[in-house]
């Protein structure tokens, strides 16, 4: 994809279609949105899910997810603001933390030999 010098690359490119596991609201409605947005949501609703299928819930994450998942496309942040906000958040958790080994959520049966 070449964008034009001059123009905002992430409106200059729009995606119409449903090709995807995770669709953001935009498209589920009809409209087109960004392909920068829809990669952005898409990581939001992974690190979400990641996080509770995992059992491994990182609260100081949210705010960063929370805006990755803005209902509206032309809201979202950059991936290079995303990055800049989950390096900012990771700062904030202990080294032990984030070295230990996440709890298995109590939803997810056991698997037996």
């Amino acid at each position: 994809m070449e964008v034009e010098e001059g123009e905002d690359s992430r409106t200059s490119v729009l995606i119409h279609q449903l090709r995807a596991a995770e669709i953001p609201p935009e498209v589920e409605k009809g409209y087109p949105t960004s392909p920068y947005a829809w990669d952005v949501w898409a990581l939001g609703m992974l690190m979400s899910k990641a996080g509770a299928s995992t059992g491994y819930d990182v609260p100081e994450l949210g705010s960063v997810t929370k805006k990755m998942l803005e209902p509206q496309w032309e809201r979202r942040p950059s991936a290079r603001t995303v990055l800049r906000r989950f390096e900012k958040a990771i700062m904030n958790i202990a080294e032990e933390r984030l070295n230990s080994i996440p709890h298995p959520p109590s939803t997810v049966p056991a698997v037996s030999s």
